[in-house]
């Protein structure tokens, strides 16, 4: 739910980190900088811990005011209910943009991209290992 001007300003003093330990010059681009260090931009942190998050809640149902709000039930036979899909039980129609800011919100609607063999994963590493991957060529750095 942070502002897109803090989360800019967090990834000016990453890429700044970046540069520092790479000893490359201001020209070089993010994409380089960050695969040289090996690190996730700060959207895409934003994201992969957001999905670790769901993750640990499903397999731990911990903590108990998260696995209330996530439902497995749906209306609808579709590709969400037969897969491991989730929805929240807050109203689903998310018209405000403080709504559509909230954590809840957007981490749901991620997982729901997912494709289902990466959210069916049972090792906890595997599917680190396979979010990682998929946070990296789906989510833009900035």
């Amino acid at each position: 739910g942070c502002s897109d001007y803090l989360l800019n300003f967090l990834q000016v003093l990453q890429n700044r980190a970046a540069r520092f330990v790479t000893k490359l010059g201001h020209g070089t681009s993010v994409k380089i900088l960050l695969t040289q260090c090996g690190w996730l931009s700060v959207r895409q942190l934003t994201v992969y811990h957001s999905l670790n998050f769901i993750y640990k809640t499903k397999r731990d149902k911990k903590p108990k005011y998260f696995n209330n709000i996530f439902s497995r039930e749906f209306a609808y036979k579709t590709r969400l209910a037969d897969g491991s899909g989730i929805r929240t039980n807050c109203n689903d129609k998310a018209t405000k943009t403080l709504t559509q800011q909230n954590f809840t919100f957007k981490a749901i609607k991620t997982w729901n991209d997912l494709p289902i063999e990466i959210c069916a994963e049972a090792s906890e590493f595997k599917f680190k290992t396979k979010i990682k991957a998929w946070v990296k060529s789906n989510v833009s750095i900035y």
